[in-house]
């Protein structure tokens, strides 16, 4: 579901304002969706306006106009929603906390799977070409050996002498491409020997781009 999607749900389930600014992380959907659903519920009378539901600075912010009787109620769900939203992951929905670590350029509410899933991402944005050449490099020396040589193995070896950060993103990285690569030769089928060549001119051929779309 897009967020114009989620907007439109927004508008014909609870009447929220079509015109309304609603751009948020999607972990918060939920969240969001039970505020709009309180908000409407409560009082379907009263003149009842939300102009913006964002996230700014890791936080999420909803901006509601309202004068009816339950005033006081309505501002303090709110808040209270914008307060559990600080333990709710962004991505998932899933239970987090606000974090800056990398690759985060700024503050974000993530818990460690999606965290541990954006520093994938990172690499393979950053370092395409390091990935590239660590595949073929796999397939050459599997070739050479006669037999497939495990990722896992292989990755421990070729990243041996960097950052423990580095290592476990481009080991992470790394096993994502070749199980791409795995799907798009075998079909999920156990590798053959035969198969040293046809992977290696699939690696020649490589889309990385759509692969990070694939593995992201």
């Amino acid at each position: 579901m897009t967020t114009s999607d989620f907007h439109k749900r927004l508008v014909d389930k609870y009447g929220a304002d079509p015109d309304a600014e609603i751009d948020f992380p999607r972990g918060w959907r939920t969240l969001v969706e039970t505020v709009f659903k309180m908000l409407h519920e409560t009082d379907l009378e009263a003149a009842l306006k939300v102009h913006q539901v964002k996230e700014k600075f890791g936080h999420l912010r909803i901006h509601l106009e309202y004068e009816g009787p339950h005033a006081d109620r309505f501002f303090q769900y709110v808040a209270a929603a914008e307060d559990r939203a600080l333990r709710i992951c962004n991505r998932c929905g899933g239970p987090s906390h606000m974090r800056s670590d990398w690759p985060l350029k700024t503050t974000e509410v993530m818990c460690d799977t999606c965290l541990s899933a954006a520093r994938v991402r990172d690499q393979l944005d950053r370092r395409r070409t390091e990935i590239v050449a660590a595949v073929r490099d796999w397939c050459a020396k599997s070739a050479a050996a006669g037999n497939w040589i495990t990722t896992s193995d292989y990755a421990l070896h070729r990243w041996r002498k960097d950052s423990e950060i580095k290592r476990e993103s481009m080991n992470q990285a790394f096993r994502l491409v070749v199980s791409e690569l795995d799907i798009m030769v075998t079909k999920n089928l156990k590798k053959q020997v035969s198969d040293f060549e046809v992977y290696q001119q699939l690696v020649d051929k490589i889309d990385i781009d759509e692969i990070i779309k694939r593995v992201s």
